[in-house]
């Protein structure tokens, strides 16, 4: 017997600077973010131009924003099935082994921090630490495909994690708004990001952002 089931769907949001109508399901935002909520603030990032800092938090609480650096990829590894477990794809997707499940998501992170040691500049990956430990990251890249074919500078946030326990504290929109800076620096004039259309609390970051759902479908599988 075959099973064929309807395992998630995913949704797709959109960001453009410069937008007339809320039909296009996009928005408007400030040329330059300056803080996200009452939290977070952008620093400069001496060492990394165009990668910013952010604070997020008081006191014992900071949270720092910041690159990525040699190393991050141990707790990368060990953040991603527990942030995608729940929510994401194949997360969701019961009639698939947890193990490989968690396996496929540790090595996704791996080969983001594998892009970014090797120096690719068409992606970043920033980390959020609190105590000098991760606790999340954000994924950003260029698009250079659909940058030739639209002729302006297309980006997409690749992948936002943040450690169950400390979600919850805004540090997702911070991470947000340090990618958004990082796509802005490099002059992207359109960013886009796909998310799980179950995942509410990612959609609502996304919006907070500026972020407009532009579509959504439906993944189906079947094992043979």
């Amino acid at each position: 017997m075959r099973a064929v089931s309807a395992v998630g769907t995913v949704c797709l949001l959109g960001w453009a600077p410069r937008v007339q109508r809320r039909e296009r399901l996009s928005s408007s935002p400030c040329p330059q973010v300056l803080s996200v909520g009452a939290g977070p603030t952008i620093l400069n990032h001496e060492g990394a131009p165009g990668i910013p800092i952010l604070a997020v938090g008081r006191g014992d609480a900071m949270v720092e924003i910041g690159p990525f650096a040699r190393g991050d990829s141990v707790r990368m590894k060990a953040i991603a099935p527990n942030a995608f477990g729940v929510w994401a794809r194949f997360g969701i997707d019961r009639s698939l082994p947890r193990d490989r499940v968690e396996e496929l998501y540790q090595r996704e992170a791996q080969s983001y921090a594998e892009r970014a040691e090797s120096g690719d500049v068409s992606l970043a990956v920033l980390v959020a630490r609190e105590g000098g430990e991760v606790v999340g990251y954000i994924v950003v890249g260029i698009e250079e495909g659909l940058s030739e074919t639209f002729g302006f500078r297309w980006g997409r946030i690749i992948s936002l994690a943040v450690d169950p326990p400390h979600q919850g504290r805004r540090i997702g929109p911070a991470l947000v708004a340090a990618g958004m800076a990082w796509l802005r620096e490099r002059e992207c004039r359109h960013v886009e990001v796909w998310t799980d259309l179950n995942n509410i609390a990612a959609i609502r970051t996304y919006e907070g952002a500026g972020f407009r759902v532009v579509y959504s479908g439906v993944a189906l599988s079947q094992f043979l």
